[in-house]
């Protein structure tokens, strides 16, 4: 039994241990394990194993295994609220746990055996610590060598991975917008540690305000909303209601022309035939797809900082789905991708959709990207639109046309000297996404349903960033002479198909993506008691904020970083002060509501 009393036979049972539980972890959840995985899970044990030999060997091994005890909790409660929400337990939800309650009680339905054999090592974990094992003690010194070699290969070994990752993506260990890749390149314990990170730096407990703070909020929204109502205000209950997202479209695409030859054909069409917003701004942060489809479907602003789908995605939000749901509509939501990128399915849940249909729903006959195909994508949409026996709001996500834009489908369309850059891959993509609308369009039009339909298209966010804006030049034709000129280039394609509506043809009034969900209440015949849009065929002024604090008012713009108001087009400063103030309360109360839940 003399070897019982050896301490590395325990340090290397936890060793074997802990291997099991994190990679069998990825093998239960259909994860996939790399070299990355194996070798995050080892620089985690490193440090596991240097922080106990501080103390004496017999507490060191009942440290050791009441961790082992600790994560095998830890794990388990990841598998449950996996199979539940399909994304891995955060501790952001923590200050939402009225919803995780639902996780509790659906435990028996969730259950399954093999959990069992992830945390069947508990009961041999707690047979060791209640042992009493007598163990030759060794001078602190030689404890001290071992505790800091242990402790900074580990910490080597995360570092080197981590920074493999971030060379891989460089924002998805700050905004956590993938959680299988961090799972994947980092382990599960990968993913806890940036969790809590962002939990601690975010700070974003939720911040509580006063009653009178909550009045006050509560009052200027209902001024706000108390208008009188257009004659077509719930013209449209009981059509169908048709988003479509379009990934990276902006507004230069609408008649662009390559060597004679139309990029955007069917878009063209589109904006000659129905209602074309040109002047219409995305109003995304760091959750970029992502705050975009929250800005549309709440008509709240993303938050400055971080990804409102990963930070508040448990709120009880207002939005179109639930009010549109009230009114007897199936609400349904399709994206071709991966179905817990951007912790979709816990935000879906808030935002009232009834379905959540991922590349897990679809067949899965061509890929371009990062997932299904679009032209694959809208064909089986139709499909499944066709299927709902109800009134129905169903919200789509395209995803050919996202950076870097190459496919070999895309090069079919020659861009001719442009061929090879940035602007030129894009502008192909574009063109290959175009036809897919196109043939969506008829498809909707022979299964009855576009006449039956309000349709609505727009673009979630730029497709050339800021450091290639001499590519942005290249496509408008015009120099870009400083952050007023970028702002006021930031615009997206919006499109609206509304059936035998008195306004056709092109608006040019400034709006943005929080204004679609106001436009469609009127449209159906509900009201928002939250909006921070308007109704853009309302009188209203067009104005458009944007999550820095920046806006753009009518013929004025507001550039947070320079701190003065201009007219748009000659620049001139101009001290309309009542405009900023009532900007930036809208800016505030949009972040309050967020913030405390309101």
């Amino acid at each position: 039994m003399k070897g019982f009393k050896n301490i590395f036979l325990y340090y290397f049972i936890f060793l074997i241990l802990m291997l099991y539980k994190l990679l069998g972890f990825n093998l239960m959840v259909n994860m996939n394990i790399n070299i990355k995985t194996i070798f995050s899970a080892l620089g985690f044990i490193l440090l596991l194993f240097g922080f106990p030999m501080f103390f004496e060997k017999s507490i060191q091994v009942k440290i050791l295994f009441l961790i082992n005890i600790l994560i095998a909790f830890i794990l388990t409660v990841d598998l449950f609220y996996y199979d539940y929400y399909k994304s891995f337990f955060t501790l952001f939800s923590l200050r939402q746990v009225g919803l995780l309650g639902e996780v509790v009680n659906s435990l028996t339905y969730l259950f399954k055996v093999q959990y069992l054999i992830l945390i069947a090592d508990v009961l041999l974990s707690i047979f060791i610590i209640t042992r009493k094992i007598g163990f030759d003690e060794e001078k602190f010194g030689d404890k001290a060598v071992k505790m800091f070699a242990l402790i900074l290969s580990g910490i080597l070994i995360l570092n080197i991975n981590f920074y493999l990752a971030r060379k891989k993506d460089k924002w998805v260990l700050t905004e956590m917008y993938d959680k299988r890749f961090i799972v994947e390149n980092t382990s599960i314990l990968g993913y806890h540690y940036f969790d809590f990170k962002k939990f601690a730096n975010e700070n974003n407990f939720i911040k509580i305000i006063d009653s009178a703070k909550a009045a006050e909020i509560k009052e200027f929204f209902n001024k706000k909303k108390n208008g009188e109502k257009p004659n077509y205000y719930g013209k449209y209950k009981g059509k169908n209601l048709i988003i479509v997202q379009l990934e990276a479209f902006q507004y230069f695409l609408i008649d662009k022309k390559i060597n004679g030859v139309e990029v955007t054909p069917n878009l063209n069409k589109l904006a000659r035939e129905e209602i074309y917003l040109s002047n219409f701004y995305y109003q995304i942060s760091n959750g970029g797809t992502s705050d975009a489809e929250f800005a549309v479907n709440t008509s709240l602003l993303p938050l400055s900082n971080g990804a409102v789908y990963y930070l508040y995605p448990y709120n009880n939000y207002e939005s179109i789905a639930k009010h549109l749901k009230d009114l007897g509509y199936f609400t349904s939501v399709m994206h071709g991708n991966d179905e817990s990128f951007w912790n979709r399915p816990s935000m879906y849940k808030s935002l009232g959709f009834d379905k959540y249909e991922s590349i897990n729903d679809f067949t899965f006959e061509e890929k371009i990207g990062l997932g299904l195909a679009d032209d694959s994508f809208f064909k089986q949409a139709v499909g499944k639109m066709k299927g709902y026996n109800k009134p129905f709001y169903s919200f789509l996500i395209t995803l050919s046309s996202h950076y870097p834009y190459r496919d070999k489908k895309f090069e079919e369309f020659d861009v001719g000297n442009l061929k090879g850059s940035l602007l030129g891959n894009y502008l192909q993509s574009a063109h290959y996404v175009d036809r897919t609308l196109g043939d969506f369009v008829e498809n909707l039009k022979k299964e009855g349903l576009w006449d039956n339909s309000v349709v609505i298209f727009y673009g979630d966010h730029h497709a050339i960033p800021y450091g290639n804006k001499e590519e942005l030049e290249r496509a408008i034709g015009e120099k870009i002479n400083d952050d007023y000129d970028w702002t006021l280039n930031q615009r997206v394609v919006a499109i609206m198909h509304v059936p035998d509506f008195e306004i056709k043809g092109q608006i040019d009034k400034v709006c943005g993506q929080a204004d679609l969900a106001p436009t469609i209440a009127t449209l159906f015949g509900f009201e928002l008691e939250k909006s921070l849009g308007k109704n853009i065929f309302s009188n209203e002024k067009g104005y458009v904020i944007f999550p820095d604090g920046s806006f753009i008012y009518d013929d004025y713009m507001y550039l947070q970083q320079k701190g003065e108001m201009v007219d748009k087009d000659t620049k001139n400063k101009v001290n309309e002060y009542y405009i900023i103030e009532m900007m930036k309360k809208m800016y505030d109360y949009s972040s309050l509501i967020i913030r405390n839940n309101l």
